[in-house]
């Protein structure tokens, strides 16, 4: 009975073994570390929000950028001018509308999803 039960349990282990493998191997393709290199506008990312169009947005000390899974767009205020009063991004959110409020350290603007315009508001 001992062999028998050693035998089944080897079996269960040599069954599992592909089904967890397979499992990392895929789990690793959706994560991906983003920098520079790749179009980041900093390494200090200080916000990170996933819109309703399943964009991820990310403030950092330099800028922002919109993600959507291959391409980084960036908006700072050194390659498009009054986009934000500052572009040390602090805080990101999404209203109703699927409107992005940027919180930066000087103010606040509002990008306008539907007409892809960035608007201030406070200074």
């Amino acid at each position: 009975m001992n062999r028998l039960l050693r035998n089944l349990l080897a079996l269960l282990v040599v069954c599992m073994l592909p089904t967890v493998l397979l499992a990392q191997e895929n789990s690793s393709e959706y994560k991906k570390h983003l920098t520079i290199s790749d179009g980041l506008a900093h390494n200090g990312v200080t916000a990170i929000l996933e819109d309703s169009r399943g964009f991820l947005w990310f403030g950092t000390y330099d800028g922002l950028n919109r993600y959507d899974g291959h391409d980084l767009k960036t908006f700072k205020n050194t390659t498009q001018k009054e986009l934000f009063v500052s572009n040390r991004i602090r805080a990101l959110a999404e209203d109703s509308e699927g409107n992005i409020w940027i919180g930066t350290d000087e103010g606040i603007t509002l990008y306008n999803h539907s007409k892809s315009i960035f608007k201030i508001y406070l200074s």
